[in-house]
């Protein structure tokens, strides 16, 4: 009898080692064709603060924000002197932008995520690239 438990834990350790080989190769095979499974991205590049100015100005920012990012009165900070445009970190303010923020008693309204409008992620690093120069 303990010959035969001995060959089914050889069989079980076997199984499992074949089970952890297949997992590799399927984390692998995920991996390496992930980008291309959740389809077309856009290509990360350098970012180009004139169309973050175009699209700034076209679209809903400038109700809150003015037409130069100065803000308005109750409504959006002066974006060319607050602390996270001029700390220059593009990542930081991509992802304010991304996910907005509450309002406070200076500016009740908060920020919906990406200004209430849809941004790509290229718009939001365009637009960051503007916002950084002006604060320069």
């Amino acid at each position: 009898m303990s010959l035969e438990l001995a060959r089914q834990r050889k069989s079980r350790q076997a199984e499992q080692g074949r089970s952890m080989v297949n997992r590799k190769k399927t984390l692998s095979i995920v991996l390496a064709l992930g980008p291309a499974l959740l389809g077309p991205t856009e290509a990360k590049g350098a970012a180009d603060a004139a169309a973050g100015k175009t699209k700034f100005q076209k679209s809903i920012c400038v109700q809150c924000h003015g037409l130069e990012a100065q803000g308005m009165a109750g409504m959006g900070m002066d974006l060319r002197n607050a602390p996270l445009i001029k700390s220059g970190n593009a990542s930081a303010i991509e992802k304010f932008i991304d996910n907005g923020h509450r309002g406070t008693s200076q500016y009740p309204g908060g920020m919906p995520p990406d200004g209430g409008i849809r941004l790509t992620a290229a718009d939001r690093a365009n637009i960051a690239a503007w916002l950084i120069s002006l604060a320069k």
